[in-house]
């Protein structure tokens, strides 16, 4: 649909193209499709998480996790805001690996799920541990757990985690090739 030409007093004037790359035309195609994965699938990760906390609230009674402990230990919540920023991490992390490690080898998804997982499941680890040791405060605990800041009940939801990127990029990878192809 390049430039178009539209009738203005019996003046044919160039329209200039329209489209969602015309706000972003300064960022190559690699940067924005990498922005656009952390601005939309962070929250919706986030809000997974929170699904599956309720998951393990009516499956044993209980949550799985839980924020921001008192000076007691006890956890105080269920979800925090502050978990938004290690699932931005998260969604970056995985993107890199399917540029540049994933795709390259053309994986099966199973293998990818199981890498991507099992490197979503030692991050959520480290970044519990850093938190707690390094600026000093828990970003969440894992009660009756012997990792304190995750579970290997978490592991599959890890899988999943990295299923539904998979498929939600593969999905907007997609739009975005349609849309270039056709001008």
């Amino acid at each position: 649909m390049g430039n178009q030409l539209t009738k203005n007093g019996g003046v044919l004037l160039p329209v200039p193209r329209t489209g969602t790359r015309t706000g972003a035309a300064f960022l190559p195609m690699g940067l924005h499709r990498f922005l656009n994965q952390i601005l939309f699938i962070s929250p919706l990760f986030w809000f997974m998480e929170l699904l599956q906390n309720k998951l393990y609230l009516v499956a044993i009674d209980r949550y799985g996790w839980g924020y921001e402990p008192d000076a007691n230990g006890n956890l105080t919540t269920w979800y925090s805001f502050r978990s938004l920023l290690p699932w931005c991490t998260t969604v970056a992390v995985f993107s890199l690996l399917d540029a540049l490690w994933f795709e390259r080898r053309r994986m099966a998804l199973p293998l990818r799920m199981l890498i991507a997982g099992v490197i979503g499941f030692a991050g959520e680890w480290t970044t519990g541990f850093l938190s707690d040791r390094v600026l000093g405060h828990c970003l969440q605990i894992w009660p009756g757990s012997p990792l304190v800041y995750i579970s290997l009940s978490a592991l599959p939801f890890w899988f999943v985690d990295y299923a539904v990127f998979h498929w939600l990029t593969r999905e907007l990878r997609m739009a975005q090739d349609h849309r270039l192809s056709r001008g």
